[in-house]
């Protein structure tokens, strides 16, 4: 049983040493500048640019975030819809989120703090 645990054991030690020598003999790609010196730009390859982010993107982030559990994800989500978008109608819900995981953490003063807003607002 025990010669069984040895074969096993250098078998395992001998793949992962042949793994580490394939890791390290891959090279990367460098990178190859253009040999015609007259390229211009539009001859380049377009590039994707980020979209502005909406605060109902950003509340479905946040609130993905907190179900699965990460409420650190969650917390920077509201966060940022807080101070994007402070007026959007998923704000109050976004301050009881962030409030929340502020509560969580024993950060009492902050999710009060977070919550005074809510308050004092009559609607």
């Amino acid at each position: 049983m025990a010669s069984k645990w040895l074969v096993r054991q250098r078998a395992v030690i001998w793949v992962c040493g042949l793994l580490g020598c394939w890791l390290v003999a891959c090279t990367t790609p460098a990178f190859q500048p253009s040999s015609d010196p007259t390229a211009t730009p539009t001859e380049l390859p377009a590039t994707s640019t980020p979209l502005p982010i909406t605060a109902i993107e950003l509340w479905q982030r946040a609130i993905a975030a907190s179900t699965i559990g990460d409420d650190d994800s969650a917390a920077q989500l509201s966060s940022e819809l807080l101070q994007l978008f402070p007026a959007a109608p998923e704000a109050p819900q976004a301050r009881l989120l962030l409030a929340r995981s502020y509560a969580k953490r024993g950060a009492w003063t902050s999710a009060a703090a977070v919550l005074r807003p809510l308050l004092s607002d009559p609607t």
